[in-house]
């Protein structure tokens, strides 16, 4: 038998885990998995990038994107991208070298690449991707088709790129904003998905939120 305290315990972590988020994402994300009748699997996002996230003027910043991004809880910007030579205040001291030499890595021929600008003068060192700012983008494990009763159904890849695809679409579309690029795609499709994640989140049908051990594992009654 479920300790129904256990069950409230974890719930009460997951919301703290997702207290930065903007409701409005998060209601975008269980609205979309309850349209499309499927569960989206993810690690726990950057805390930092969450506040970001859905806003206007906002933009995600893919992984293979080496710019840095602000990792000093301290700084006002903290999870937008920034040059770690004009403001060393936005990284914590043991990150730095390592900010500064991704930066570096960033340049082509010593300038930023094509779309990308900033401000020298603002010693924020905040970086822009035409004309948006840019945060860490959301990591996103795997997609599962689900049936009515929310019981996960096996996934071919290419119905969980359909799935991906409509999944995107519809969270774009429902915050008015680009919170997944157009081209993206969830880690099991680089055979990424059977890392060692500790927990996951899952957004489901049914509105349904769940935080689980490990990846490979699936929601209670599914």
């Amino acid at each position: 038998m479920v300790d129904p305290l256990s069950l409230a315990a974890q719930r009460y972590s997951l919301v703290v885990s997702l207290c930065n988020m903007q409701f409005s994402v998060q209601q975008a994300f269980l609205d979309a998995a309850s349209r499309e009748s499927l569960w989206v699997v993810l690690p726990h996002p950057d805390p930092l990038s969450l506040p970001w996230m859905g806003r206007a003027g906002y933009t995600p910043c893919s992984a293979q994107c080496p710019v840095p991004l602000a990792d000093n809880p301290e700084f006002e910007y903290a999870g937008l991208a920034t040059n770690p030579w004009l403001c060393p205040s936005a990284f914590l001291p043991t990150t730095l070298e390592h900010a500064r030499r991704s930066w570096d890595n960033f340049l082509v021929a010593g300038e930023l690449p094509s779309g990308f600008c900033q401000n020298a003068s603002d010693e924020t060192g905040l970086v822009r991707f035409c004309g948006s700012l840019l945060y860490a983008e959301i990591e996103i494990i795997k997609f599962v088709r689900s049936n009515l009763s929310a019981a996960c159904l096996p996934t071919t890849r290419h119905e969980e790129l359909a799935l991906c695809k409509r999944f995107i679409q519809a969270v774009n579309q429902g915050l008015g904003n680009t919170v997944f690029r157009f081209d993206y795609q969830p880690l099991s499709i680089h055979g990424y998905e059977t890392q060692n994640f500790s927990e996951v989140i899952w957004f489901g049908p049914g509105r349904r939120l769940e935080r689980i051990p490990g990846a490979m594992n699936k929601p209670n009654g599914t």
